[in-house]
């Protein structure tokens, strides 16, 4: 009986093609760890220019993992592929390849292959180069149509191989794993932006309209909030855009922890400013939100010496509610909450107002 590595090499052409197609890398690991298959993308991130007849001599290559900014390896049994290969799928979203003078970050998703019987097989790892993720995000829309197209030709040819060898539905399971693993990944990043893992622009602005008309339907408020950090730019100068990065990543988590029930929806709006989307809330309580956001900043204290209004991060708030209305439109309570910020700058930063919508 064939094995996957051998249909890949002689008469199952179309799977290597799609993988070697696919702008992810992609690793296919034996049992015993050594490395079983690398695409293209693969074997560029790690500097390698063919698949070497013996696979022992790419484990100290493939294994060479750094913590970001530093010269420690990544420890061999925390590695994405170590834990797949124990029955565990496994995210590692920030570690570095290097290789002569390259430096690449990565993130690597690992997820275990098994057999009909339940045995691990082989564990399927899928390497995303994070340094551009614009550039990524636009490689993925067209993965993701290639996928799609590779998925429907795929579930035909399933359809009329049901009688076929046992090591072809594995062959099948396999693919089925590398698509759902990139669907995962291609749903997220439609929707998540990359720095501060909060809904992105995009999310915020259907969302919106969503709620907007579901609130209009149900005659119930929709509040909303627009928060903006202090002196931002400031911080940038001091700090470097690498820790204002990790400053915008903690006010994040700050304004979700104070926007925690299902149905509200915290967004990055852009630059430094985030917003929160609070169905079913008059505009006391996108007020009280607001206040608790703050607390929660202020009790991270993180300092901003070139601040002028505090020696920490501060944030200043606009909020704006109403019942929605089918003679307007989400973009009258946009409108009110800029007002509404707009004011909190104007008159000393570092506090929340509200506004009328009009």
């Amino acid at each position: 009986m064939k094995t996957f590595n051998e249909a890949l090499l002689s008469g199952e052409t179309r799977i290597r093609q799609f993988l070697e197609s696919v702008p992810l890398g992609v690793v296919i690991r034996n049992p015993d760890g050594t490395v079983y298959y690398l695409n293209q993308i693969a074997r560029q991130l790690f500097g390698i220019e063919a698949m070497p007849e013996d696979s022992w001599s790419l484990v100290t290559l493939t294994d060479r993992l750094y913590f970001p900014g530093s010269d420690r390896l990544y420890p061999a049994d925390e590695i994405a592929y170590s834990q797949a290969l124990s029955g565990k799928s496994a995210v590692i979203e920030n570690v570095e390849i290097r290789f002569q003078e390259k430096v690449i970050p990565i993130e690597v998703r690992a997820t275990p292959i098994y057999d009909p019987q339940g045995n691990i097989i082989y564990a399927m790892v899928v390497i995303q180069d994070i340094s551009e993720r614009q550039a990524a995000l636009r490689e993925r829309k067209q993965a993701e149509k290639m996928l799609a197209e590779y998925y429907q030709t795929l579930q035909q040819e399933v359809e009329s191989r049901t009688r076929e060898l046992e090591l072809e539905i594995v062959e099948r399971k396999i693919a089925e794993a590398a698509l759902q693993a990139a669907n995962l990944e291609l749903q997220k990043l439609a929707i998540v932006d990359s720095l501060t893992q909060v809904a992105n622009r995009r999310w915020f602005d259907e969302y919106l309209t969503q709620e907007w008309r579901r609130m209009t339907r149900e005659q119930q408020p929709l509040s909303l909030i627009l928060c903006d950090i202090d002196f931002f730019k400031h911080y940038n100068d001091t700090y470097g855009h690498q820790a204002g990065d990790e400053c915008l990543y903690q006010v994040a988590k700050a304004i979700a922890a104070a926007a925690k029930r299902p149905g509200d929806l915290v967004a990055r709006y852009g630059g430094e400013e985030f917003a929160v989307i609070l169905p079913n809330t008059p505009p006391q309580g996108g007020v009280r939100v607001a206040e608790e956001i703050q607390a929660i900043v202020r009790q991270m204290k993180l300092l901003h010496p070139d601040s002028q209004v505090s020696q920490y991060i501060t944030l200043s708030l606009g909020i704006a509610g109403t019942i929605p209305t089918l003679d307007l439109n989400a973009n009258i309570l946009v409108t009110a909450a800029d007002r509404a910020l707009y004011r909190a700058k104007k008159e000393g930063r570092d506090r929340l107002m509200g506004e009328k919508v009009e």
